[in-house]
């Protein structure tokens, strides 16, 4: 019986040891549509969401959202003199933010500076559950970053779900995930869109409300998502939860403007 040992010789694997799947909206400079980038995908087009641990394009995504991390990165430019940086997590009351906001000094894109000229900005990680179908009993883990153009739609998104938050966790809410072409102060950019649009009917035949239609049916699917956001909230306090601190290059930017 395989059920009664699941999980054993697991228990302390951390986040840098496994890849960690993150859903990214396909821009117009996505290596995906260039065809001159080994990455470029003949059926990818412009705000199409791609699945990074898979390489595929996911269709009509559904999400259920477990935790989410609200914090400033730092661009930290390698000694080395390339195009590469690394990227440092600051808490948003830390004294090196504060000081930042302060200033508030940008460069011609609109980025943060610090005082040490390095570019900052709010991100957002949001770590959910990516499900099959609306009715789905089992998800796949996936992060999903939101930052400059695309911490836009944010608020349209945990507005709702912090007017429940003493009825139902953030947990027990599904989301269709879709994207939306917008002009902002560098540009247009294409973000991500939370949609409820789960139409039910109570007993008597009216339409049930937003966000109580789009609240988890099944009770498997319930404690999966509980089961999961205790996990990542446990695995953040013991230390072994990672967010920011992975190194990129310019050219590897998948995501238009950072």
């Amino acid at each position: 019986n395989f059920s009664a040992d699941a999980g054993k010789g697991l228990e302390d694997i951390r986040s840098d040891e496994r890849t960690i799947p993150y859903l990214v909206i396909i821009q117009k400079g996505s290596p995906q549509v260039d065809e001159l980038k080994d990455e470029f995908m003949p059926e990818a087009k412009k705000g199409d969401i791609l699945n990074t641990a898979t390489g595929e394009i996911v269709k009509n995504p559904i999400i259920v959202p477990l935790h989410r991390d609200v914090c400033y990165i730092e661009r930290v430019p390698e000694e080395d003199g390339s195009d590469s940086y690394s990227i440092t997590r600051h808490a948003c009351e830390s004294d090196f933010i504060r000081e930042a906001l302060d200033g508030e000094r940008r460069d011609d894109t609109g980025w943060l500076l610090a005082s040490n000229g390095n570019k900052v900005c709010k991100t957002i990680y949001l770590d959910a559950l990516l499900l099959d179908s609306a009715d789905a009993e089992s998800g796949e883990p996936v992060r999903i970053v939101l930052r400059r153009s695309k911490l836009a739609p944010w608020k349209g998104f945990i507005d709702p779900i912090n007017r429940y938050r003493n009825e139902f966790p953030m947990f027990a809410h599904r989301r269709k995930l879709t994207t939306l072409n917008k002009s902002f102060q560098n540009g247009k950019h294409t973000s991500f869109i939370f949609e409820f649009d789960f139409v039910e009917k109570d007993p008597s035949g009216a339409q049930r409300g937003h966000v109580t239609s789009s609240l988890i049916k099944s009770q498997k699917m319930y404690d999966l998502a509980r089961d999961s956001a205790e996990f990542i909230v446990n695995a953040i306090a013991a230390g072994k939860a990672k967010f920011s601190d992975e190194r990129k290059s310019n050219d590897e930017i998948s995501e238009v403007p950072f």
